[in-house]
């Protein structure tokens, strides 16, 4: 009901949704070259996973095209409550749908995760620790996915971080090592 009070809110945290999406994309492409020398089939592996998990959060940036028509047609004038209450159901499937995307992703960039720290592990500019450390965070993110699923609140309070802090810290571990060569 509130949707079109709320859609340019959307339409610019779905925007910069993509633009990390594409940034993390960067990211990913630069671990795999670094990590290819010391670990190619972890390296090749870990980045296939990373990236489909990306595939699925591009898909979901879109939200707009999924939601507006919907949201057009609940607040079009003549529309009988019968009407919007067939709408708010398939809202609500369409939600569901996104949600499912949102498990697909999560699953994949944690698996992502784990693979590539078992690629550092060997790699002597990342290590035996920021491996480990990549792998268990990956890992968490797993367990606590199958366990509580993707709408727990909990799952937001380890996620979030993971998703976050990961890809920066490596960011700047891969920018410090370009740096270097």
């Amino acid at each position: 009901m509130t949707f079109p009070d709320a859609r340019t809110p959307m339409a610019v945290g779905n925007f910069l949704y993509f633009v990390s999406a594409v940034l993390t994309l960067a990211l990913v492409l630069a671990l795999y070259r670094a990590l290819r020398r010391t670990s190619l089939a972890p390296a090749l592996l870990g980045s296939v996973l990373y990236v489909l998990g990306l595939g699925v959060l591009f898909t979901e940036t879109v939200t707009q095209v999924a939601f507006d028509p919907i949201s057009n047609l609940y607040h079009a004038p003549g529309v009988t409550p019968a009407e919007q209450a067939t709408l708010a159901l398939l809202w609500q499937a369409t939600q569901g749908v996104f949600n499912e995307l949102d498990a697909a992703a999560i699953l994949l960039l944690s698996v992502a995760m784990v693979v590539l720290g078992v690629a550092m592990l060997r790699a002597p500019s990342f290590g035996n620790r920021v491996g480990t450390l990549v792998s268990a965070l990956g890992g968490a993110a797993l367990f606590v996915t199958a366990v509580f699923g993707i709408t727990s609140f909990l799952v937001a309070i380890v996620l979030i971080p993971i998703f976050v802090v990961i890809p920066i810290s490596l960011g700047w571990k891969v920018y410090g090592l370009s740096r270097v060569t």
